[in-house]
């Protein structure tokens, strides 16, 4: 086994074969200035939300450096342990911008796969991430009008057919920006499935350990990333009210979460 040495900063002169960047997408843009400077980093593999493209993450680094992928783990940290559960549904995805993978991008999948992760290749990872985003958009927005509990979310038959007819205006809006369709799990279960059983399933699952595990406790201290991310949806999609109610009012709860930690977040700062 090697140990690799662990390290509290990166200096621009440091050379790595790989920088793995797995933040939220609110801190994105504190660590883009030292990977930037970091030339001797071979790659840098970002792990993060985002919908609005990564425009800004080849502006940084050099689009030759830029890989993309999203963890298929999820959990909570708790001072300064982390506890973190795989989610079978959802391996970990790697991919290039766009286009096929290649032997470097096959590369990290086996290193990944090597360390126990389940790996998934996409054929383009950013159409992907957009996907993913709308999915998730419509996840914390429900979980949100619920205060941020699953298990009140489960009992909540009104808001469980709002988040599934969220996630079916946001994917079918999606499709009409010509990406490729979305993974094999989300058509399943929101463009195959009738959605009554969309909807049982969805209440069996926030109702669930899992449910808390996988999407609430991330949904209750990413309310800032939320608010971006359902921001660049919003913009991606240029949808609104008459086109995708549901989706619109789920965003919307989005926004008045955020505006709702903001205001805690000041107040404890003052006191």
């Amino acid at each position: 086994m090697t140990r690799v040495p662990i390290v509290d900063q990166l200096s621009p002169g440091d050379k790595y074969d790989l920088a793995m960047v797995p933040v939220r997408r609110e801190q994105i843009v504190d660590v883009l200035p030292t990977l930037s400077a970091a030339r001797d980093i071979r790659s840098v593999l970002f792990m993060h939300n985002h919908a609005g493209g990564s425009d800004q993450l080849i502006a940084a680094v050099g689009r030759e450096r830029v890989w993309l992928g999203f963890a298929g783990a999820s959990g909570s940290r708790q001072g300064n342990v982390v506890k973190y559960s795989l989610i079978p549904q959802q391996p970990t995805t790697l991919g290039e911008i766009e286009g096929p993978p290649t032997p470097r991008i096959r590369e990290i999948a086996a290193m990944l796969k090597q360390s126990g992760f389940n790996v998934a290749l996409s054929q383009n990872m950013d159409a992907w991430l957009k996907t993913h985003a709308v999915f998730v958009t419509a996840v914390c927005g429900a979980l949100y009008c619920a205060g941020a509990d699953n298990y009140e979310l489960a009992r909540s038959s009104e808001t469980m057919v709002l988040f599934v007819n969220g996630v079916r205006e946001g994917l079918r809006s999606l499709q009409t920006l010509g990406l490729p369709p979305p993974p094999m799990n989300l058509r399943a279960i929101f463009d195959w499935m009738p959605r009554g059983i969309a909807i049982a399933y969805w209440h069996r699952f926030f109702g669930s350990e899992r449910g808390k595990y996988y999407l609430a406790e991330h949904a209750r201290v990413a309310w800032a990333e939320m608010k971006i991310l359902s921001d660049e949806v919003r913009g991606l999609l240029e949808i609104g009210a008459s086109e995708a109610p549901s989706f619109d009012l789920l965003c919307g709860a989005i926004d008045a979460y955020h505006r709702m930690s903001t205001s805690t977040l000041n107040l404890g700062f003052a006191h």
